[in-house]
């Protein structure tokens, strides 16, 4: 490999150089498992919260963060568990109770409950298991498992059975084929009733299909359904024996389409059965499904708006509510569009769910939520954001309207600077209360509640409590009366800790968190002392710097806003002023809420500061050498959640005066987005002198000129068409070049990362020398290192959900040994020669990864964290190898030496 970045010390960037290798030149001394030298807390966030109701109406918290706690309402922790998953039910499983079980996609606040006053058990679904606990110990009572392996189960309790003592489970498996219905019964083991494919064989490879629901219909008490929307089909089956009812297979827009968003059961016209459908991602329409259950279903009715990454690149859709919004005894459909067929401006539509017509619409508008009951008027409605030229604004002017009659509205409350917080409405003090953050004369925020009443907005209460004011709750605590004085309002704070604080300000107690995503790390010698500081992106949007002293103890540097981080890309450090000193890059957010793109030098004095015309939501950043005579800059893709913002900004080094902007690639029916998703690299591939800006446009291996952001080349990958395509590669891929001989002027490439074949592609990159495809099962990043001495490059990992390890040479493709690994590493794979042996190894998960005397691979070590999806620097001056990784809520470095551990 040829890169001016191959051999640096620091690991200044994701994956350590511009060309996205892994490999560090630093040799270590781990030839025994790595000691943990140094632990530092980052604070950390929650992967969710649910309320939980218990007898006499107290509420309390389950708190995931990489641990499941249940928290009582005055803040102790009745209990810890290790189980990781998603709660369907809390309640009591072995009483009959259909009244008050429901759906738990349907429950704002948590799983759904029974109306039993000693709950006796908590239901987890769990990847492809089915856990429960017992809410008083945490203790796991049962457990089932399904395969295939990456299955991941979707389930409602209800009283299915009633001729069954206790209630039932219905299962279906995403990215499987099978479901079931389990009974739970007072006593003894639950039963599988019945298991049953819910699928017809061979007709769609579902572990392709990222959208699966089911739900019960109950409404006939002698054949209770299940109902299950997966891509383009709608099935009913007989909840009692697994027998399909009915079916259909259909096209939306002329073609079959993904079904990526909410559904809905529901009541149409004369109380006809129907599922209402709105599928917000890649695929973007709205469409109903008349239900039978003794023939085919039909499709009632449709409207396509269009493909992201098509001709309708843009398109947006957002549900707002699948329910009976104005009160006339049948479901409809409200949701946002931003509609190419109408010049991408921004409506908010209600369709009727049986005829699909439009009973009300407002046009150049964007919803911000639906409500349902609110005040004392009791009033359903939607409010809504003023949206120009296509905006999707949701806080901002809001805007009140709710529904007297079938298609029939009016204006009943406007905010200026407002924006929906925490819950959008609140239960309290007998009625449902609006809850909007707002900003009083001195600029400061506070919460404020409305009432709907007489027609009108009338403001109840407010606060200007610190952590209310700060974070957006996440859920309310009630006591039984459920008064507002009473209530604790959950949120996350930017220290990492769940806060739970009253409405008027105290904070009776605090709560430590590990979760939210694992921090994203780089490492550098900022200050030329010898020694790497870290830079740790926390899950709470925050960059820190840490310097570790000789003992180990690591110290707090300078902390900056990163607003917009993306998967595991760590923070970008660059010698923008090419005078040997590192700058960093970060992402911060304007008060419009637009980016604003900082590069900082080592003191922390802003370098320059650019804002841009881009959402704060997406953010990759490489530095390179791109303009014309070598000179700097910063390649900047952006993107948001909806995909209608999307490309590639450079920016000039030295200045950060914007250069140019790339949006869309237009390729026949293809419109890809100039950006990276994944590790973008810098690579002269041209030969002109400049670095060029490797990017793969979703889609493509992709270089564009830092003088104009042409391409100085570009190919597709058959993810487009086949024709032409490259030879690897698929969707989000990465490409290295790699050389055979020292005389070769035009390298091979390697491709990995991201999705579909992997391997080595010639020159040309259209024909190729191996290739291999596991499909979703690819490794997220593939080791390179010459692994056995032999004087040529091996590649090495493991797939996802294997415990084996494979070698290969990278020239020819040949499996040169495997490992089978205590478990699943299920991780990038890192490579240097760690242990100082002279060869290289493989860093994947928690195992070093060399090989013996023999040339075949062995387990060298296992280390107490992640090493492989960590970061290999010189964190205390001495020349020699220290791995910092990253766990929850923490970062550890690693250290070798006389007193490493022994292997384990």
């Amino acid at each position: 490999m040829r890169s001016s970045e191959l051999h640096v010390r620091d690991w200044p960037r994701t994956a350590h150089d511009n060309q996205a290798t892994g490999f560090s030149p630093l040799v270590g001394d781990m030839s025994k498992a790595p000691r943990e030298w140094c632990t530092w807390d980052l604070g950390g966030g929650a992967d969710w919260l649910h309320v939980l109701h218990e007898p006499g109406g107290t509420d309390c918290l389950l708190v995931y963060d990489g641990r499941l706690r249940l928290v009582e309402h005055d803040g102790a922790v009745r209990w810890t568990a290790s189980v990781a998953g998603t709660p369907v039910f809390h309640g009591v499983l072995g009483s009959n109770q259909p009244a008050e079980v429901t759906d738990a996609e349907a429950t704002a606040d948590g799983p759904a409950h029974s109306a039993d006053a000693t709950p006796n058990a908590i239901l987890f679904t769990s990847g492809r298991q089915l856990i429960m606990l017992d809410p008083v110990t945490g203790q796991t009572r049962w457990q089932y498992e399904f395969g295939p392996p990456h299955a991941q189960l979707k389930a409602v309790v209800k009283d299915i059975l009633p001729e069954l003592p206790g209630l039932e489970a219905a299962v279906a498996q995403q990215y499987g084929e099978d479901g079931c219905v389990i009974n739970f019964p007072p006593r003894g083991e639950p039963r599988v009733v019945w298991q049953a494919k819910l699928v017809v064989p061979g007709e769609y490879d579902e572990r392709y299909d990222h959208a699966c629901g089911l739900q019960i219909d109950l409404t006939d008490s002698t054949q209770p359904v299940l109902w299950n929307v997966r891509r383009y089909r709608c099935r009913g089956f007989d909840a009692r024996t697994g027998k399909m009812l009915s079916s259909l297979a259909y096209d939306i827009g002329g073609e079959r389409r993904r079904n990526y968003g909410p559904w809905a059961l529901g009541r149409g016209k004369g109380g006809e059965p129907l599922i209402a459908v709105a599928a917000e991602s890649v695929q973007v329409h709205v469409h109903a499904i008349r239900l039978h259950r003794d023939r085919e279903n039909e499709l009632a009715w449709q409207h396509f708006y269009g493909e992201v990454y098509k001709d309708e690149f843009g398109v947006a859709l957002e549900n707002l509510s699948m329910s009976d919004i104005d009160g006339d005894g049948e479901m409809e459909v409200a949701y946002s569009v931003r509609d190419p067929q109408r010049d991408f401006r921004s409506f908010v539509t209600v369709r009727d769910v049986s005829t699909g017509e439009i009973e009300w619409e407002l046009p150049d508008s964007w919803g911000a939520a639906a409500f349902t009951d609110l005040g004392a008027d009791h009033s359903t409605g939607l409010i809504v954001c003023p949206a120009p030229n296509g905006a999707m604004p949701k806080q901002g002017a809001l805007e009140l309207h709710r529904f007297v009659a079938s298609g029939k509205s009016e204006k009943v409350g406007a905010l200026t600077d407002a924006q929906l917080w925490g819950p959008t409405t609140l239960q309290a003090d007998g009625r449902s209360l609006l809850v909007v953050h707002e900003t009083d004369a001195g600029g400061n925020g506070i919460v404020v509640l409305y009432d709907l009443a007489d027609g009108g907005l009338k403001q109840t209460h407010q606060t200007t409590a610190e952590d209310i004011t700060a974070t957006s709750p996440q859920a309310v605590l009630f006591t039984g009366n459920r008064n507002l004085d009473d209530a604790l309002f959950i949120t996350v704070g930017q220290n990492g800790w769940l806060n739970a604080s009253t409405w008027r300000g105290e904070t009776p107690w605090r709560l430590d968190l590990r979760g939210g995503p694992l921090a994203a790390l780089s490492a550098a010698d900022l200050n030329h002392d010898g020694r790497a500081e870290l830079l740790a992106i926390t899950p709470n949007r925050r960059v820190q710097i840490l310097s570790l002293d000789d003992k180990g103890v690591a110290h707090d540097g300078a902390s900056y806003e990163y607003s917009a981080r993306w998967d595991s890309q760590g923070p970008l450090l660059y010698d923008l002023e090419e005078d040997g000193s590192y700058c960093l890059i970060t992402p911060e957010t304007a008060k419009n809420g637009r980016l604003v793109v900082c590069a900082r030098r080592a003191d922390g004095q802003i370098f320059w500061s650019t804002p841009l015309d881009a959402p704060a939501e997406s953010f990759v950043a490489i530095g390179g050498k791109f303009l014309p005579g070598q000179r700097t800059a910063v390649a900047i893709s952006v993107g948001d959640a909806r995909r209608t913002r999307e490309g590639t900004y450079l920016l000039d080094g030295k200045t950060g005066e914007v250069r140019w902007f790339k949006g869309l690639y237009h390729d026949g029916s293809a419109s890809m987005p100039y950006r990276s998703h994944g590790t973008p690299t810098a690579f002269d591939v041209d030969r002109d002198g400049s670095e060029d800006i490797g990017i793969n446009l979703l889609s493509y291996m992709a270089y564009l000129r830092g003088d104009d952001g042409d391409f100085a080349f570009v190919c597709h990958t058959p993810n487009i068409r086949t024709e032409d395509a490259t030879f690897a590669g698929h969707l989000y891929n990465t490409f290295h070049p790699v050389y055979r001989e020292p005389t070769d002027v035009k390298p091979h490439w390697f491709v990995d990362g991201g999705y579909g074949a992997f391997g080595l592609m010639n020159p040309d990159v259209v024909s190729g020398v191996w290739r291999t495809d596991l499909g979703y099962d690819s490794p997220p990043s593939i080791g390179m290192v010459d692994v056995d001495g032999d004087g040529s490059l091996e590649v090495g990992y493991a797939p996802l959900h294997s415990s084996t390890f494979i070698c290969r040479d990278i020239w020819t493709g040949e499996v040169e040994w495997e490992l089978k690994l205590p478990s699943e590493p299920n991780s990038a794979c890192l490579s240097a020669d760690i242990d100082g042996d002279g060869k290289g190894e493989f860093l994947i998960g928690v195992y070093c990864i060399g090989t013996n005397a023999a040339g075949k691979g062995e387990m060298r070590w296992q280390a107490p964290a992640q090493v492989g999806s960590g970061l290999i620097a010189d964190f205390d001056g001495d020349g020699i190898a220290e791995i910092a990784c990253s766990r929850p809520g923490q970062v550890v470095v690693l250290k070798g030496g006389p007193s490493a551990i022994e292997l384990r």
